[in-house]
């Protein structure tokens, strides 16, 4: 099984594989409410899920900006 798993451009499947030593009955396990509402919250948003350091990874590698941007319209002196 850990032959079928390799490594992308996002994610590392050496460490992955080693914080679990089970996957199967990992994933079995009830989920966590508190969990399920900050991963649904941030697929409703569409914004990516992660401390910021991560966030300015990701938008390096994907070569866009995933950082919400300001509100509202630009000012005058702006545009």
């Amino acid at each position: 099984m850990r032959s079928l798993i390799k490594d992308d451009i996002l994610v590392k499947a050496g460490p992955m594989l080693s914080m679990v030593g089970n996957w199967k009955m990992y994933l079995a396990e009830p989920e966590d409410e508190t969990d399920y509402d900050v991963f649904k919250a941030s697929e409703e948003s569409g914004k990516p899920l992660g401390g910021e350091t991560f966030v300015e990874k990701l938008e390096v590698l994907l070569g866009r900006p995933l950082k919400p941007k300001k509100r509202g319209r630009k000012k005058k002196g702006d545009r």
